[in-house]
């Protein structure tokens, strides 16, 4: 039976055992495969992040600590999409849900607002281009500035000190790193002798594998205790100084022995991740 020598070429191989083993060309195969699927896994991956960050770009989310309120006795006279804006749901789970349902959750707004923070900043939606390129003029602050805390009670997520803190690092690291690079690979390649290459080499390979090692005094147990007045001042007791001591060097512990490693995680329920935590679908 004829066939296309792109689909034939290699099962000849096999059948002939002249140009092709089998072993060579199932191993062919198989990195070809790998190699195939970590390119769509990273593919699949740039697609997820783009669809998360897409309503971002689009200026679709807001940040906002404190939103307008929509006072309980008014849900009858708000717009259907105002309304469904207003309590963060999707338009099937707020077509599905009842009145009363509506207006627990506009209860539970109520109590946000009560709750939220007295800032001025906490009206400000801060993923806004605006806030994430330029300085803004923050309370507390005498002048614009270029911040990023994400973890604050009033979200900042200024991405100029990001890219300037990563910036930094990378250029320390090749202040280091391109003259040893570049220095060892000339000894390696145009001075050593050929019984020494045969060790230096894998040796400088292996070195990849190596944890990586930080210079400076700033880990974290070091700040710890460069700041244990302030924590002191804050009010925490000895017990409490322990505690945290010991987790810190459990921490260090687990990562030098790359038994702990770190994960980002964001947990949210499928259709639903705005929605008040005291809802639940019926």
């Amino acid at each position: 039976m004829p066939c296309r020598v792109g689909r034939c070429a290699g099962w000849q191989g096999i059948l002939r055992g002249k140009k092709t083993r089998p072993g060579e060309w199932l191993a062919e195969r198989g990195i070809f495969l790998v190699s195939l699927s970590a390119i769509l896994i990273v593919f699949l991956i740039f697609l997820f992040v783009a669809r998360e960050a897409l309503p971002v770009a689009l200026g679709r989310m807001n940040s906002a600590a404190v939103a307008e309120l929509i006072p309980v006795e008014d849900m009858e006279t708000v717009p259907p999409a105002k309304l469904r804006r207003y309590l963060g749901l999707k338009e099937k789970d707020f077509a599905a849900m009842s009145a009363e349902t509506k207006r627990e959750l506009m209860r539970v707004k109520l109590e946000e607002f009560e709750h939220a923070p007295k800032d001025p900043d906490a009206a400000l939606n801060t993923i806004r281009w605006r806030h994430l390129l330029l300085p803004h003029q923050w309370s507390g602050y005498d002048k614009p500035e270029f911040i990023w805390q994400p973890v604050s009670q009033i979200h900042k997520y200024n991405i100029v000190p990001l890219v300037i803190g990563s910036l930094k690092a990378t250029v320390v690291a090749l202040l280091f790193a391109v003259p040893l690079a570049l220095g060892a690979a000339i000894y390696v390649s145009q001075l050593a002798s050929p019984g020494l290459k045969e060790y230096l080499k894998p040796g400088i390979e292996m070195l990849a594998g190596i944890p990586d090692a930080r210079l400076s005094g700033t880990d974290p147990i070091t700040g710890f205790w460069q700041n244990i007045d302030q924590v002191r001042a804050l009010g925490f007791d000895d017990r409490f100084i322990r505690l945290w001591h010991y987790y810190l060097c459990y921490c260090e512990a687990g990562f030098l022995e790359r038994q702990t490693g770190v994960a980002q995680m964001l947990l949210a329920r499928p259709d639903c991740q705005r929605a008040p935590l005291l809802w639940r679908p019926a």
